[in-house]
């Protein structure tokens, strides 16, 4: 397994706490840095809530995205910029890259700390590159020659409504959206669960399969406290991240960036 980079590279104030300014002079550097940590996180800059980080983000990766096929509920914290996840606070979510299922994705995101949780509540990282190394061959190989696929149910209960997700009561006019982006729309899958993942001919990935994944993240995974104004940028190809359990009110907005679309070829 290859040594992991320090993951997040964490990156202090000096004589300036105005974020934008050093990033705007040093952006090519950050860039490349940010490419050989996979995440970095900025700590001890003046942030004016989301007006500020919205700053950063736009000094550093661009104009942010519109949040899409989302697969779990969000609020909206003001324009673009979205709160993390609105999971119940006592639920992990376990580690993942953004929008890994759709045919467009971030290729970089921005989390933003509007306000530290009271216990750990962490967003805990792994390195992808560690991860793919520490993955059983054989495993690999299996998913290579199958692929993989995702079957989403929706539900008025609990999860995201498909109604808010496609932005329309219309199912005609759902049904033509997944077509449009090659999605197939069908009745309950597997047990009613919102998500279920398979291999791509639709075969039950094993349930060793899936606990060697899960160990495997777990022993990649690595975590830090959240400060007051930390901003975390994260390269959503090289890192996954995921949410610890936590208690107080918490808020992390998230806001991405850089899309990339399935064809314009290797985004790395």
């Amino acid at each position: 397994m290859p040594a992991p980079a320090v993951l997040p590279l964490v990156v202090e104030a000096g004589s300036t706490t105005d974020l934008v300014d050093p990033i705007e002079h040093d952006r090519d550097e950050l860039r490349s840095t940010l490419g050989t940590h996979g995440a970095l996180l900025f700590r001890g800059f003046d942030i004016d809530g989301v007006d500020g980080s919205q700053s950063t983000v736009n000094a550093l990766s661009g104009e942010t995205l519109t949040c899409t096929e989302a697969s779990s509920p969000r609020t909206s914290v003001q324009g673009s910029a979205y709160t993390s996840t609105d999971h119940p606070a006592e639920e992990e979510i376990f580690l993942h890259n953004e929008c890994s299922y759709p045919d467009a994705w971030p290729m970089t995101l921005h989390f933003s700390c509007l306000r530290a949780p009271q216990t750990p509540g962490s967003t805990p990282l792994a390195d992808t590159r560690r991860l793919y190394a520490a993955i059983d061959p054989g495993v690999r190989e299996e998913f290579a020659r199958r692929r993989w696929s995702l079957v989403r149910n929706y539900h008025p209960d609990f999860g995201v409504p498909w109604a808010k997700l496609f932005g329309t009561d219309s199912r005609a006019e759902a049904e033509a959206c997944c077509k449009e982006h090659g999605l197939i729309p069908e009745g309950t899958g597997e047990d009613g669960l919102p998500t279920n993942a398979y291999y791509g001919d639709g075969g039950r990935i094993p349930d060793d399969v899936m606990d060697h994944l899960r160990s495997r993240y777990a022993d990649c995974r690595v975590r830090f406290d959240w400060q007051q104004n930390d901003i975390l940028v994260v390269d959503n190809m090289l890192s996954s991240h995921g949410r610890e359990p936590f208690a107080g009110d918490r808020k992390i907005a998230v806001a991405m960036a850089e899309p990339h679309t399935a064809g314009q070829g290797d985004p790395r």
